[in-house]
């Protein structure tokens, strides 16, 4: 049946969501983020400012690209043809894979300006990317690979595989997310805000996919909560700096 994979319907799957502190939280989020990131017990990627996006090729090698967006009957909608600059990409993947990634803009980050072109119809998306920047796919988890569903798979292996799957699939408009842990993590975290990106998502290694469901302390966005302010007073007075001889 189509969309399915081991008898898993992979397109009308719920996407999970991803936790975060609640409003009402007392304690010091800062320093529990720190801790969760330099712990060790935590993998973490650069999020990209997009769309989300899941892939399926099924075991019968038909591919679809599903968002979270539905139709007015409740249906999941293929968008597929919206990306065909994928078409050589897809043709490489094995049947029986499923990938969950963002769609964006390299260039133009923002889920408003993907959703322009991903919300209109097919023609009309294929001819504004051809006007301008092409879109493109950001994988950043495995769901199922060649006919093997990774449902039951930990999160540090699914994220491993991605690893050998980026040295088999290279295509100008794929991209799969780079894994990190511990102190390497943090850096990565400094490297994305330095450059403005939209942040990073940290799993907990041993965690198990569980799609429709926001799992506290399994997964969490970062960017700007670790932003260390500096108080200081503003006098008014000031003092010319002497140049050094």
């Amino acid at each position: 049946m189509k969309g399915y994979i081991n008898g898993i319907d992979f397109i009308n799957m719920e996407a999970e969501r991803y936790w975060s502190f609640p409003s009402s939280y007392k304690g010091d989020k800062a320093s529990e983020m720190k801790t969760m990131i330099l712990g060790g017990d935590y993998m973490g990627a650069e999020k990209k400012d997009g769309m989300y996006g899941r892939f399926i090729k099924d075991e019968d090698g038909n591919c679809f690209m599903i968002s979270r967006t539905e139709s007015v009957t409740g249906e999941a909608i293929n968008k597929i043809g919206h990306l065909p600059q994928l078409k050589d990409w897809m043709e490489i993947i094995p049947n029986g894979t499923c990938f969950l990634g963002e769609i964006y803009f390299p260039n133009n980050p923002g889920s408003r300006k993907v959703t322009t072109i991903m919300g209109c119809l097919e023609e009309k998306a294929i001819e504004r990317q051809n006007k301008g920047e092409k879109l493109h796919y950001y994988i950043f988890d495995t769901l199922a690979y060649n006919g093997r569903t990774h449902m039951d798979i930990k999160a540090e292996h699914r994220f491993n595989c991605l690893d050998i799957i980026r040295v088999t699939e290279k295509n100008p408009y794929v991209e799969h997310a780079k894994y990190f842990s511990g102190e390497e993590l943090e850096n990565e975290l400094a490297r994305v805000r330095a450059a403005g990106g939209e942040g990073i998502v940290i799993t907990n290694k041993e965690s198990f996919p569980t799609p429709g469901k926001r799992t506290a302390r399994k997964t969490l966005k970062i960017k700007t909560e670790l932003d260390s302010p500096i108080d200081c007073f503003l006098t008014g007075n000031w003092k010319t700096r002497l140049a050094m001889e």
